[in-house]
């Protein structure tokens, strides 16, 4: 999950602010497996590729 993504320096005070307004409700999530990724920026943007995926539970 992501709150906020800069790529400019600036005050964190508004962020800040907007995520202790948040009163969240608990939530249930089931992770299947998780993924171990190669992840670059050669072209101005994010790519990645599964290098290998283990399985949970």
């Amino acid at each position: 999950m992501s709150v906020a993504y800069l790529i400019a320096a600036g005050p964190a005070e508004p962020y800040i602010q907007a995520v202790r307004s948040i009163a969240p409700e608990p939530a249930v999530v089931t992770i299947s497996h998780v993924d171990l990724i190669e992840m670059h920026r050669d072209r101005q943007m994010y790519e990645w590729q599964v290098v290998a995926r283990m399985p949970l539970g």
